[in-house]
């Protein structure tokens, strides 16, 4: 699956990023893409098995605004944080 996160702040992209490296999994920094809004403008990407870490510890993961799924290069909202 790859997902697509955005953010409030550069510096909690940063902190997410740091947190998926920790699961071992390669997230990619950057610009939010055009049909996604975004507070601070950057995002991350990353593809990982579903088996290996479920929706909801992404969800619980640190500061972010947005989970999306990234599906035939659309994005579908799995969870807003407000």
């Amino acid at each position: 699956m790859k997902y697509l996160v955005t953010f409030f702040t550069h510096f909690d992209a940063m902190s997410y990023q740091h947190s998926l490296n920790r699961l071992n999994i390669q997230g990619t920094l950057m610009p939010v893409p055009r049909t996604v809004s975004s507070s601070c403008g950057t995002c991350i990407t990353f593809s990982i098995e579903e088996t290996l870490v479920p929706e909801l510890d992404l969800i619980q993961m640190e500061d972010y605004a947005e989970i999306f799924r990234i599906i035939d290069e659309s994005y579908i909202l799995l969870h807003k944080n407000e």
